[in-house]
C-alpha cells in the first residue's frame, strides 16, 4: 500500500476518523490501546498528514522557507540576512527552519510547512543527514525546492554561488609555486569553476585535478589528510575554512 489518508487510516484500525485525528495530534482523554494501533498503523504506512489541503484554504503563498544550519558561521548568518531582505523587497516572508543535521526530523518541518508555502530554499550541507536525507524527504511534499551550492538533487532546481574569480586566483597560486599535483576537497560544487578557469589559463588539463569528495566540516578535514598524503599531493583547495584548519 502506498501513503495513505486519514480516511484510510481509520479504516485500518477499525475506529472513526474523529478518533483516529485526535490521536494523531496528541489530544488527551483517549484509550491508550487505541492511541497504540493508530500510532503502530501511521508508523508502518508512513502516514503524513494533509497539512497542505488545510493550508491551501487560506491561500498563504507568500512565505517563502529558507532550510539553514550552522547558526555560528558568519557566512551563513550573511547569506541567510541577504535571502531575507531580497525576499522582503519581493514582497514575500521568510519563514526559517533550523537544521540541526543528523538530527533533524525534515518530516516535520516540512509538514508544519506544506500548503503554507511554495517554494523551500536550501542551505543544508551535504553528507549524512544533509541534502541526501532532506531530499529522500521532500519527494513526499508539494513543494518546490531550490538547493544552494548543492549537486546530484535529481529533478531539483540548484543555485550556484558565483565564486569564480576568487577561487581561480587562489589556485593560481599553486600554480605559480611550482606545485603539479592539486587537490580540491569537499563536495562544494560552487567551488569547480574557479578551479577549472585556474586550471585552463595554466595551460593545465582539468582532468589532473584530484578530487577527495567530503563533507565540510573541522573533523572532515582532519579526515581528508591521510587521503592527502596517500595521493601524494603537493597542494590542496579545500571548500571550506573549517575543513582547511582541520
Amino acid at each position: 500500500m502506498g501513503q495513505v489518508t486519514l480516511k484510510q487510516l481509520a479504516e485500518l484500525s477499525g475506529l472513526s476518523i474523529r478518533t483516529v485525528s485526535r490521536i494523531l495530534r496528541k489530544e488527551p482523554n483517549v484509550m491508550p490501546e487505541k492511541r497504540e494501533i493508530v500510532l503502530a498503523l501511521a508508523e508502518k504506512y508512513q502516514y503524513v498528514p494533509n497539512m497542505a489541503a488545510r493550508n491551501l484554504r487560506l491561500r498563504r503563498k507568500e512565505f517563502v522557507g529558507i532550510l539553514c544550519g550552522d547558526f555560528e558561521q558568519e557566512a551563513i548568518i550573511k547569506k541567510v540576512q541577504h535571502l531575507e531582505r531580497s525576499l522582503v523587497e519581493k514582497g514575500y516572508f521568510p519563514v526559517l527552519g533550523r537544521v540541526d543535521t543528523p538530527r533533524t526530523d525534515f518530516a516535520k518541518i516540512l509538514n508544519a510547512w506544506a500548503g503554507a508555502v511554495e517554494y523551500v530554499i536550501v542551505l543544508v550541507p551535504p553528507g549524512e543527514g544533509g541534502v541526501e536525507a532532506l531530499h529522500h524527504v521532500a519527494e513526499k511534499f508539494p513543494i518546490r525546492f531550490i538547493y544552494v551550492d548543492s549537486e546530484g538533487v535529481p529533478d531539483s532546481s540548484v543555485l550556484l554561488i558565483d565564486r569564480c574569480a576568487a577561487v581561480a586566483d587562489s589556485v593560481d597560486l599553486f600554480f605559480r609555486r611550482g606545485c603539479k599535483r592539486i587537490a580540491y576537497v569537499g563536495s562544494v560544487v560552487s567551488r569547480l569553476p574557479g578551479i577549472r578557469l585556474s586550471f585552463e589559463r595554466n595551460n593545465r588539463p582539468f582532468s589532473e585535478l584530484i578530487r577527495i569528495k567530503s563533507a565540510a566540516e573541522f573533523t572532515d578535514g582532519y579526515a581528508s589528510g591521510p587521503k592527502l598524503l596517500k595521493a601524494k599531493v603537493d597542494a590542496a583547495f579545500f571548500a571550506t575554512d573549517r575543513m582547511a584548519a582541520g
